[in-house]
């Protein structure tokens, strides 16, 4: 069997990661590739077997939150007291903090694991030899990889799951982002292959190397995980989230807004109804949930683990999806829409530009949600929902399976496998 070098965390067992491993690491080998991991160290292992390399990272900013004595998973501004208010906008502070992040975080706030991985992966290569390396996340991924190919002349497939210098959740200044497109173009140009997880992110790398030969290769969720047989669901009107927060671009204001239009209106009962947050809790999304009187209805419950995750999806009469609200954005969306279609309950994804074409267009294929940019739509489509629900005291799924079913890690590795096979028959400079 062929071998191939995947280079990033290993999410969820090694944090900062993507999905996009998992699946690669899971399935890669029903089409002939071994998948050998290079990440940091797992911190519990996965229910599959596979082999990894791993090497120690030390997150700069962490580090350094340490050393001063500061809470480590805490923000800054919040820890030195600088008021909900002034943080959450383009505050003098804001910058003065984010210019001292880009300079000493650059290029990655993981640098530091740069020189390990390094290391590690030549020690392997003393013995074993691979036939090509896919780089995924975070950014020092594929300057690791870049590396390997220049000493190795190992084919190689930079993957972007998320952008790198043109990413919608670029959050330093012009200057910052002028180094990182510069470095990424001489990073990816030594690439024999780049990928992307949408077609619209497909578009900037392209413009952006226009070199390179660039393929679209959705995410998925695992086969292994859909909720058959269905699970009970809750006896309220459920509504869950379960995802991590990029500033305030996933913004659930419209949603709070068209939820507590219905109540005072008197079309949905509140002490029926439950929403649920499930990720890093946010004093602005508490104060916009007070602000909206939904205190008795919406609860931020913090992070818990992926496993559970899964568990309160599959329960719950609706998931939510929150789109990004960026006008410029046409591809942004979580990972965790995957799961919620391996859940099998109907999404509904709420606010953002209305120019969110990816997650339109896949429910719209699927059939498994219905797409809210406005408080209005999402007003029309909570209600339908509910009215249902107290009809026949749950909401049923009526996604097309066979559709839904395209959407998953196999269908991934299997596409990976063909881009693998491509590029080693291509003989390397």
């Amino acid at each position: 069997m062929k071998k191939v070098l995947i280079v990033g965390h290993f999410w969820p067992y090694a944090p900062g990661g993507s999905k996009r491993i998992l699946g690669l690491a899971k399935y890669l080998s029903e089409f002939g590739w071994e998948p050998i991991c290079l990440t940091t160290p797992l911190q519990k292992n996965p229910d599959f077997k596979f082999r990894v390399i791993e090497a120690p990272t030390s997150n700069i900013i962490i580090s350094l939150k340490r050393k001063f004595h500061l809470n480590p998973t805490i923000g800054l501004q919040e820890q030195i007291g600088i008021p909900t208010k002034i943080r959450d906008r383009k505050s003098l502070t804001t910058k003065i903090i984010k210019l001292f992040e880009g300079v000493i975080a650059y290029p990655d706030v993981e640098r530091g694991w740069i020189p390990v991985a390094i290391k590690a992966a030549k020690n392997f290569l003393k013995n074993e030899k691979v036939d090509a390396m896919i780089s995924v996340w975070p950014i020092p991924a594929h300057l690791i990889a870049k590396k390997l190919k220049k000493e190795y002349k190992i084919p190689w497939i930079a993957d972007f799951p998320d952008l790198w210098s043109e990413t919608y959740a670029y959050s330093y200044d012009s200057v910052r982002k002028f180094f990182d497109r510069r470095l990424e173009k001489k990073t990816i140009k030594l690439a024999d292959f780049v990928t992307t997880s949408c077609w619209p992110q497909a578009e900037v790398l392209e413009r952006l190397h226009k070199e390179k030969e660039v393929q679209t290769v959705v995410f998925g969720y695992d086969p292994d995980k859909i909720n058959e047989p269905p699970q009970n669901l809750t006896k309220e009107f459920t509504i869950t989230y379960t995802a991590l927060w990029h500033g305030r671009e996933r913004d659930p204001l419209k949603f709070f807004m068209a939820l507590s239009r219905l109540i005072s209106e008197g079309l949905i009962d509140p002490a029926k109804t439950k929403v649920r947050f499930y990720g890093p809790q946010r004093d602005w999304i508490e104060t916009e949930i007070k602000e909206q009187n939904l205190s008795k209805v919406v609860e931020q419950k913090g992070v818990i683990p992926w496993d559970e995750c899964v568990k309160k999806q599959t329960e719950s009469q609706l998931l939510l999806q929150l789109n990004w609200e960026n006008k410029k954005e046409k591809g942004a969306f979580s990972g965790k829409f995957f799961d919620y279609l391996a859940a099998r309950r109907p999404i509904i994804a709420t606010g953002g530009s209305g120019q969110d074409l990816v997650i339109k267009e896949m429910l719209s294929e699927t059939n498994a949600g219905f797409y809210c940019p406005e408080v209005e739509d999402i007003k029309k489509v909570l209600l339908q929902f509910y009215s249902e629900y107290e009809e026949k005291g749950r909401v049923d799924f009526k996604g097309n399976i066979e559709k839904i079913n395209k959407y998953n890690y196999k269908e991934m590795a299997k596409k990976f496998a063909e881009i693998l096979n491509s590029i080693i028959a291509t003989p390397q400079k």
